[in-house]
């Protein structure tokens, strides 16, 4: 479950609240930009609970009756190698 906190603040945040960690969520990161229907973009620490900076750029394009999503992502900070190695198999679609 994921919802959307600071809303008429400027910029909001993007949480997930799992049952097992009782509510106290994890900061996905916070919107930077928004341009509906065709633009979001998402800065913070994403799924890493390491020192480090992410961020995403989603990209809608309309594309006959369906949407072409284009995404991407980059990042920097002390990420153990170990934990590098499988980062890129979770973007895999």
């Amino acid at each position: 479950m994921t919802k959307e906190v600071g809303k008429g603040l400027g910029s909001g945040s993007i949480l997930q609240s799992p049952p097992h960690w009782n509510s106290t969520g994890h900061c996905w990161g916070h919107v930077q930009v928004i341009k509906p229907p065709k633009l979001l973009e998402i800065s913070g620490p994403l799924f890493l609970s390491f020192p480090c900076v992410n961020h995403v750029q989603f990209k809608f394009l309309a594309d006959g009756i369906g949407t072409k999503l284009t995404l991407t992502h980059c990042g920097f900070g002390d990420v153990p190698d170990e934990f590098l190695s499988r980062i890129g198999i979770g973007w895999a679609l």
